[in-house]
């Protein structure tokens, strides 16, 4: 029996494959932004004035954290879904088409 957060599936390497792809593009995209937004930070430093703009880049690193979350959650479904199983062939009428 599978546990929760366990791979499924026929093939494990290819389910976690599929995975460490998903994960390595979502998070590379993720993290380039969520730098973009720290240099930011730190370039603004902690003056007065500035504090509502460093609040408001906080917030969108929260956000793109949360998204990239759920957007990992989401692959790592579509990788672990099951393929829908082969319909047979259909029975052979012994006549040939034409």
């Amino acid at each position: 029996m599978l546990r929760s957060g366990q791979l499924a599936g026929s093939n494990l390497q290819l389910d976690r494959q599929c995975l460490q792809q998903a994960q390595a593009s979502i998070y590379a995209a993720s993290n380039d932004r969520v730098a973009g937004w720290q240099q930011q930070i730190e370039l603004l430093g902690s003056t007065a004035n500035n504090r509502p703009r460093i609040i408001q880049l906080q917030q969108q690193i929260r956000d793109e954290n949360a998204s990239a979350k759920r957007q990992v959650d989401q692959a790592r479904s579509d990788c672990l879904r099951e393929p829908a199983p082969e319909q047979p062939a259909p029975p052979s009428t012994g006549q040939a088409d034409t």
